[in-house]
């Protein structure tokens, strides 16, 4: 494993767990572009479900005027 991939894989492990060893045997044949592509789409989910929540708790911080 290269350098950078390592780097990524210990960044995507510390947050995923196994989903990693799920992931790497593809990424491996696949290189480096398709290993950044998922660690920016695995952040990006992380930052719509806190928008997601945000979204849902909205209507009650209204009603409660905060």
């Amino acid at each position: 494993m290269s350098g950078s991939a390592c780097f990524f894989y210990h960044i995507l492990n510390e947050r995923s767990g196994s989903k990693v060893e799920q992931i790497l045997p593809f990424l491996s044949e696949v290189g480096f572009p398709a290993l950044v592509t998922f660690y920016l789409l695995y952040r990006i989910e992380t930052k719509l479900e806190a928008v997601l929540q945000s979204l849902q708790s909205l209507p009650e911080r209204m009603r409660n005027g905060e």
